[in-house]
């Protein structure tokens, strides 16, 4: 054989198929299954990193009053999604109608309103004073549970620019778009002889603003709870902050602990009278410092 015709062959055995080229798997998993890559269980895996050095977030769910279980606390990786609480949904429903109620049985109640009936319920009448009784301290109780759901679930800045959004600034627009007209039906209801422009003249110059929470009804009428709902907030800022840092921390709060005492939450009315024996003699009208230390004090039990 010559050496032309052997160089021929060399190169046809070397040259590269003409067709398309499969791949070929590596020498060392030649007759084995081809394995399919791992599935990822969570599709948003990997998203949501925490900034620490510990892994990525948990995201895991606790019911309210819960704590996490042992060893995820505290290790960095823990990202408490709180249930949402049904019952607390529901009673702000009952507390919503029942102040609908409420309002629309003041003229035919025993004591005096902005409107006035000749004609008196004593069933309405009791009714009424039972829901002011218990109704009012349930109401910024509430309240102080959803602030406390706020502050967990959007911190301190983030719950303080809500109720800014949510509470003053509805609070100045009504006082100056409802505030008015309300405040002229009463005068009318109460046998007042001007007209509107004539009474509005004579309402702006009355609007002298005090120290003293009974501005916010004498002006704002009905919106007189989102003016003691703002102070409460504002008030209650630091003790949030105080309350965010032990639960961040992991301990316990002074008021889970009386209530796992004796007699229990009954402890928490102590302080509630007290202040009340003080504030009311002095302050006995409706919304002063008395009511407005009263319902601060349920304010500040929902929040712990």
């Amino acid at each position: 054989m010559s050496r032309r015709s052997a160089g021929r062959r060399q190169s046809v055995r070397g040259a590269a198929p003409s067709g398309p080229v499969r791949d070929q798997p590596p020498a060392t998993d030649r007759g084995m299954p081809r394995r399919s890559p791992p599935l990822d269980p969570d599709p948003n895996q990997g998203r949501d990193k925490a900034k620490g050095p510990h892994g990525p977030d948990l995201g895991v769910r606790v019911p309210w009053g819960r704590r996490p279980a042992a060893g995820l606390e505290g290790s960095g990786r823990l990202r408490l999604v709180r249930e949402r609480l049904n019952w607390i949904d529901w009673l702000k429903v009952v507390v919503v109608v029942g102040a609908f109620l409420f309002h629309a049985a003041q003229p035919f109640v025993a004591t005096t309103w902005l409107i006035n009936d000749t004609e008196k319920s004593l069933p309405l009448s009791v009714a009424s004073g039972f829901g002011y009784l218990f109704g009012m301290p349930l109401m910024f109780f509430l309240a102080g549970a959803a602030t406390w759901l706020a502050v967990e679930r959007r911190g301190i800045g983030g719950h303080a620019g809500l109720r800014l959004r949510r509470l003053l600034i509805p609070l100045l627009l009504g006082l100056v778009i409802l505030g008015p007209p309300q405040a002229w039906v009463a005068y009318v209801a109460a046998g007042g002889q001007a007209g509107p422009l004539e009474f509005l003249a004579t309402y702006v110059t009355t609007l002298n603003p005090t120290l003293n929470p009974r501005w916010f009804g004498d002006v704002g009428h009905h919106l007189w709870f989102l003016g003691f709902l703002f102070l409460y907030v504002v008030v209650t800022l630091p003790v949030l902050s105080w309350l965010r840092s032990r639960r961040a921390a992991g301990r316990d709060l002074l008021i889970g602990r009386v209530a796992e005492g004796r007699f229990g939450l009954l402890w928490l009315v102590v302080p509630i009278a007290a202040v009340q024996l003080v504030l009311r003699p002095l302050f006995p009208e409706y919304r002063d410092w008395a009511d407005f230390a009263l319902w601060l004090g349920y304010f500040v039990i929902g929040i712990g």
